[in-house]
């Protein structure tokens, strides 16, 4: 670093203004250095003394280029951020938005570090799609009007959306699809690993779970496909006792998705008697709209966060994946499960000025 960078604008103007005055005043080089640097330490401390080469550097830059500033280095000359490149790579960008840069730097006279500066620099960057459900306009319709029913059904009682036990299911699969892109090692020669892809069917779980603003049940494991004799078992056996052992079962509201085994006959009749009314789903008293898990908890909060933290972990066999999963039950904070289950509200309100399209992190409001 050059020693004049060391000070401050203000006492490098203050010491060139002092160094000429006492030049114009008569004196020579030598005793215009010695009375600037007397003043400085009388006004700026005596903690950092400019050298007389710093004084006559100062005087060469006002002399020169009427500035005490130093210049900035030209550096190297830039030949690829041209304008003819930026407008052809605009307009192959906007021909194939999904153009990579590798293949834009082979059609380009400049390399794909360029390319990726180019697009920066012009605003472009990477924007993943999101996935969502299909959703019929009947769809849309029930979805608003849901939509519309919950917010005035928050709005007249701050209890009711802190009281719906958001429920829902997830296949967890004990060993997912290698991604090469992030099966990455680092090695000075390439030892070309290999890794088995399997055709066969992964080893997987059922986990249920049910979550509302005030905690979150244990998840419960579905051997095999869930039907309404075993989804009405376990509401019997787990789900109502649990939730009775916690004392919250006189008032929270059941929320459930669509699903054919949460409709059957015995079901809704077990639930609207437990609940006494206070169901949401599909025919119930609070109809749930079709193909609408983007709306609960489950879907942009709870299998997510859960999903990520077990992977981490690589279970190696089913057990592990059980033991895995109600370990992260178990370290989910209650703020945070708090916060998820209120943001179910700015979920409701997203949907409804979308006019019951699908709502989630990466779509427009």
């Amino acid at each position: 670093m050059a020693e004049n960078s060391r000070y401050s604008t203000e006492a490098k103007r203050r010491m060139i203004e002092e160094y000429r005055y006492f030049r114009r005043d008569g004196l020579n080089i030598r005793q215009a250095v010695l009375r600037t640097q007397e003043f400085y330490r009388a006004n700026f401390g005596t903690d950092r003394c400019p050298t007389r080469w710093t004084i006559l550097n100062l005087n060469t830059k006002w002399v020169d280029g009427g500035s005490i500033l130093n210049k900035k280095p030209p550096g190297r000359n830039r030949t690829a951020q041209t304008a003819p490149n930026l407008r052809k790579i605009e307009s192959k960008v906007r021909r194939n938005r999904k153009i990579s840069t590798r293949n834009l730097a082979a059609v380009m006279p400049i390399s794909r570090s360029s390319c990726m500066r180019i697009l920066k620099k012009e605003g472009y960057g990477p924007k993943r799609a999101t996935p969502v459900q299909k959703l019929t306009p009947a769809d849309c319709i029930r979805r608003v009007a849901f939509c519309r029913e919950m917010i005035e059904r928050i709005a007249e009682d701050d209890d009711f959306l802190p009281n719906i036990l958001f429920t829902d299911e997830k296949v967890f699969q004990l060993n997912g699809a290698t991604n090469s892109r992030n099966d990455v090692e680092w090695w000075k020669e390439n030892p070309h690993r290999e890794v088995i892809r399997e055709k066969r069917k992964q080893p997987s779980i059922m986990v249920w779970a049910g979550l509302w603003a005030g905690g979150i049940l244990k998840p419960i494991f579905i051997e095999g496909n869930i039907t309404g004799k075993t989804y009405l078992h376990m509401l019997r056996t787990k789900v109502v006792p649990e939730l009775a052992d916690r004392e919250v079962l006189t008032r929270l509201y059941f929320q459930h998705d669509g699903a054919t085994p949460h409709h059957t006959g015995p079901v809704m009749e077990f639930l609207n008697e437990t609940f006494e009314g206070r169901v949401i789903g599909k025919t119930s008293p609070i109809d749930w709209p079709p193909n609408s898990p983007d709306m609960t908890p489950p879907d942009f909060y709870l299998w997510g966060t859960i999903q990520s933290r077990v992977k981490k972990q690589e279970p190696k066999t089913i057990n592990d994946l059980k033991r895995a999963i109600r370990a992260e039950f178990r370290a989910l904070q209650p703020s945070e499960i708090r916060r998820s289950c209120m943001k179910a509200a700015a979920k409701f309100q997203q949907c409804l000025d979308r006019e019951g399209a699908a709502v989630g992190k990466g779509l427009k409001n």
